[in-house]
């Protein structure tokens, strides 16, 4: 995804003012989701696995206003980190925008 498609998919959340079918937002700034397992799970086990789409770093509470991630490197390793833990272990694709 580029980072065009992505301001269209935040535009839309935004819009909608809710979370999509196959689209999520959590916000993270510092770390990744404790429970961010469940929606990646829940996508896992979706018809069209691999069709999900997690966007962090935005406020669900404020309107899915872009919050950011001050620190990418660590909220990339959480993500990776409960993936790995999952069974059977998963492999998300991490994209920084």
């Amino acid at each position: 995804m580029d980072t065009e498609e992505l301001r269209e998919v935040i535009g839309e959340l935004q819009r909608l003012n809710t979370d999509m079918r196959t689209v999520e937002a959590k916000r993270a700034s510092f770390e990744a989701p404790q429970r961010l397992w469940q929606t990646i799970s829940a996508f896992a086990n979706t018809p069209g696995a691999g069709q999900g789409l997690i966007v962090l770093g935005l406020d669900e509470a404020q309107g899915f206003a872009v919050s950011g991630i001050a620190d990418y490197k660590h909220v990339q390793e959480g993500v990776q980190t409960q993936c790995r833990d999952m069974v059977p272990p998963l492999r998300a694709a991490v994209e920084p925008h």
